[in-house]
């Protein structure tokens, strides 16, 4: 009685006040903005993928990684998203895309990303309604701001 996908990893990138999101033209989509990110390989834990993916996607490594939230967004589909912080990050390497994908890395500030998630630009539509709680709640955006920054 349901669909199964292979789970999701979404990375939030920081280097000190920056957060680094993607501009993405994926070969059946219109070109988006969203979290760096991807799908779990077999056997990969949901840490090892997010390594990978932020690696593959932007070239960049990080010095540490927090497990920020992991959400099923449908209950017709055993699929999972989880969503890592990734701080301290840092490129190392070229960007090694897969065939047909062309990813920008762009970075923007934390207000950047709140209003392109709020105008509904940021293509993580679980993250707008985050984004809407922190603009209404100062405290939710101060905790966000000590989980980035901190």
């Amino acid at each position: 009685e349901r669909l199964r996908r292979a789970d999701t990893i979404n990375i939030i990138a920081v280097q000190g006040k920056d957060i680094f999101i993607t501009k993405q033209e994926q070969p059946t989509r219109q070109p988006s903005f969203s979290f760096i990110g991807g799908r779990m390989d077999p056997g990969e834990s949901a840490l090892e993928t997010a390594k990978r993916e932020l690696l593959e996607e932007s070239g960049m490594t990080a010095e540490s990684f927090k497990l920020y939230e992991t959400i099923q967004p449908a209950n017709k589909i055993d699929w999972k998203i989880h969503t890592f912080i990734a701080k301290g990050c840092t490129k190392i390497q070229d960007q090694m895309l897969d065939p047909g994908e062309k990813i920008e890395i762009l970075k923007i500030s934390l207000d950047e990303l709140l209003t392109m998630a709020i105008d509904e630009q940021l293509r993580e539509k679980g993250f707008t309604h985050k984004a809407l709680r922190m603009k209404l709640f100062p405290e939710e955006l101060e905790k966000f701001k000590t989980l980035l920054f901190s």
